[in-house]
């Protein structure tokens, strides 16, 4: 730990008016993620992830609305560097009795799936799931607008967001990857939109119950989260996307059922016929959940991406015209839910790779939490999502203290 964390640590739980203020919470957190197979790109580092974190946030609620506010210090050893990242600040008002407005850094979420996204096109961080932090940074922020209307036929949510923000990545100081050659650990070129008016992203759904069932309409304009455009210099960009979706959720079974559809429109590679532009594709998913036997929760789902205009070039790069994906979730709760079991499973028939994420959680008291997480990847080819994760395998030991 670096002696301005240490500091920074001192000073905030020096001052108890601050620590205690109404609304003021937190916690602080130790993550460690050794490595679990040997990487020949990191023979000398034995960590994915060992970091040092304390997160802060506030929640006010006045007379005009509510303000939220919630930021992390992360002192992070692989990188040896301390990081300060604003995860959200943004105020929550309704201007009228049928309409919301909530403006400012914050996470969103949309879509029906199970670790598995279809229409929600908001930022992933990828670093973050495959290095054992907790589950809930898998969704990174937005400084985005959201609007939402409501009556008694529908449901309208609208966001705009003004500055693209691209999925986060897996850091190449952690993991190797595909870099469509080879496994590799050096950085990427990668361009991004400019930020000018016309690079905006736009987000719409429409929501409303139809026969118990909870079902949704969406619609996004921006850009591929991922880098799935190339240049002929090999610079990687995000290509302009358009997304058509809907999805249901609701009772079924003495469960719960749920499917998405999506319809990926890649603007620049209408036809199918640009090599260095990722093909449009129809993606959809269903899954189903339900309580086993008392404290037990099972849940399989099942996701498939088809590729459009499949044809050679897209076949170099490669890809396959179906992609096809089964996972499985399994949470028992024991000893008075004072521990937590959970599994789970990513397995792609078609690409024949694997993801475990086995994981352990033990609460010694409200505030005081020990969780172990298992990253298991696997798979028969080194260019496939999971199989190229392979030599990155860990297991992640979290403490976390919350006040």
């Amino acid at each position: 730990m670096t002696r301005k964390f240490l500091i920074l640590l001192l000073l905030i739980f020096a001052s108890n008016s601050l620590l205690f203020a109404e609304g003021l919470n937190g916690f602080v957190e130790s993550n460690f993620s050794p490595r679990v197979s040997e990487n020949p790109f990191f023979k000398n580092d034995d960590y994915v992830s060992a970091e040092s974190r304390l997160q802060l946030s506030y929640q006010h609620f006045g007379e005009i609305g509510e303000t939220f506010f919630k930021m992390d210090f992360i002192n992070d050893q692989v990188k040896d560097t301390t990081i300060i990242e604003l995860r959200e600040a943004n105020i929550k008002f309704s201007p009228f009795e049928f309409m919301d407005v909530k403006a400012g850094r914050q996470i969103l979420t949309w879509g029906v799936g199970d670790l598995v996204f279809v229409n929600d096109i908001f930022p992933k961080d990828w670093n973050s799931f495959f290095s054992g932090r907790g589950v809930e940074y898998l969704k990174a922020p937005n400084d985005a607008v959201k609007f939402s209307f409501f009556n008694n036929f529908a449901n309208l949510d609208f966001v705009f967001i003004p500055t693209f923000e691209a999925d986060r990545l897996p850091e190449t100081e952690r993991f190797s990857y595909w870099n469509g050659q080879s496994l590799s650990n050096s950085s990427l070129t990668i361009k991004k939109p400019e930020k000018t008016f016309g690079n905006q992203e736009y987000s719409f759904r429409l929501s409303k119950r139809l026969f118990n069932y909870k079902t949704s309409l969406y619609y996004y304009r921006g850009f591929w989260k991922t880098p799935k455009g190339q240049t002929a210099t090999f610079t990687g960009f995000y290509p302009e996307l358009d997304v058509y979706g809907a999805s249901f959720r609701g009772q079924l079974l003495g469960g719960i059922f749920a499917g998405e559809f999506g319809y990926y429109n890649s603007r620049e590679d209408k036809n199918g016929d640009n090599a260095f532009v990722e093909n449009s594709s129809y993606r959809y998913l269903v899954n189903f959940e339900k309580e086993i036997v008392a404290d037990l929760t099972g849940n399989i789902q099942y996701y498939s991406e088809i590729i459009k205009n499949f044809d050679e070039n897209t076949q170099a790069k490669g890809r396959e015209e179906f992609r096809y994906l089964v996972t499985t979730r399994l949470t028992k709760r024991l000893f008075y839910e004072t521990l937590t079991l959970s599994f789970f499973a990513f397995y792609s028939p078609s690409e024949k790779d694997f993801y475990l994420r086995p994981e352990a959680t033990y609460g010694f008291s409200d505030n005081l939490k020990l969780s172990v997480l298992g990253s298991i990847f696997g798979g028969k080819e080194s260019f496939t999502m999971f199989g190229q994760n392979e030599d990155n395998s860990n297991v992640s030991l979290r403490l976390r203290y919350s006040f």
